[in-house]
């Protein structure tokens, strides 16, 4: 399926397909992610504004999650290279494993070991989920805060408080990205809740939403602050005004008689795509946004789909 941007070299789309389920119920569904990667600019009013990213491959999106694998033991913790793992087929059913001073230790044997341990640390989640049921707001760096908050249009979204959680991602980043592995993420992937998984906004012991904000979609053209503080008082470490976030969403498809070309592809309109993932790196002033829009795979014929029409501002 084509995609038709808003700008040329300033964003990114994928158009994604899957089965969603809110724990309950199943659905098939097909939805595009947008995004765009920014600078944070001063112009000398206290406030930066983004504009768009001058590295162009800063807006590809991320299409597996990336980080590594930390394995402990009573002597203490170390890298697994990705080269390390292999899966012994030989087994029935097959096994993976992990080789440690060149001989393998098996991974269902690691798990059951309460005096070993194999955590992934994941350092930037793919940008592939279908759905999400809150908005996303991650603050990479600011490594050594203890006590932070975000607020956007003057209204706390975040908060951080002196968190107790010995996570590598807790100590890199002031507000990262929670892995699967930890809960509640991890019953969300137990109960099969898809669009409740798709969150990576970290909410581990010492990080809360005081306002439940992050259930409404990023608003347009406000400020976003990062506090060095719990309460999101005083001087702002960061400030940076959201730009306009309108992205306008059509489908185009083959009506199945006829010349099958552009012009003549039926409109199938669709609400605006929702902005749903701001990361923010106050240590490098830049920033990506991330926008969703999905529909039921069965609208149309899945041989009829032709292009999805993105356009800043909407149709």
């Amino acid at each position: 399926m084509l995609i038709d941007l808003p700008t040329a070299g300033t964003f990114d789309a994928l158009v994604l397909a899957g089965t969603l389920s809110d724990g309950s119920t199943e659905a098939e569904e097909m939805a595009v992610v947008l995004k765009a990667a920014y600078d944070l600019v001063d112009d000398g009013s206290g406030v930066r504004r983004f504009e768009p990213a001058a590295d162009t491959s800063a807006a590809d999106l991320v299409l597996a999650d990336q980080g590594r694998y930390l394995y402990s033991d009573p002597d203490g913790t170390r890298v697994i290279p990705a080269g390390d793992f292999g899966v012994d087929t030989t087994a029935d059913p097959p096994r993976a494993f992990l080789m440690l001073d060149g001989e393998r230790v098996f991974v269902d044997d690691i798990v059951d070991d309460g005096d070993l341990d194999l955590v992934f640390d994941l350092q930037r989640e793919a940008d592939l989920a279908l759905a999400k049921e809150r908005t996303d707001v991650v603050v990479e760096g600011m490594a050594g805060v203890a006590d932070a908050a975000v607020a956007i249009d003057e209204h706390l979204w975040l908060r951080r408080q002196s968190p107790a959680a010995p996570r590598f991602d807790v100590a890199r980043n002031v507000f990262g990205w929670q892995g699967r592995d930890e809960q509640p993420r991890r019953d969300d992937a137990a109960d099969d809740d898809t669009i409740a998984l798709g969150n990576a906004y970290r909410r581990t012991p010492g990080f809360n939403t005081p306002s439940s904000l992050n259930t409404a979609p990023l608003p347009s053209a406000v400020a976003v602050e990062v506090f060095g503080n719990a309460t999101g008082t005083g001087t702002a470490t960061i400030a940076a005004r959201l730009p306009d976030l309108r992205m306008g969403l059509r489908l185009r498809v083959y009506c199945g008689h006829g010349p099958d070309e552009p012009p003549r592809w039926r409109i199938v309109p669709r609400p605006d795509l929702v902005p749903d993932t701001l990361v923010l790196r106050p240590d490098s002033f830049t920033a990506e946004i991330c926008w969703r829009g999905r529909w039921p795979a069965d609208l149309e014929p899945t041989d009829a789909y032709r292009s999805v029409q993105i356009r800043a501002g909407g149709f």
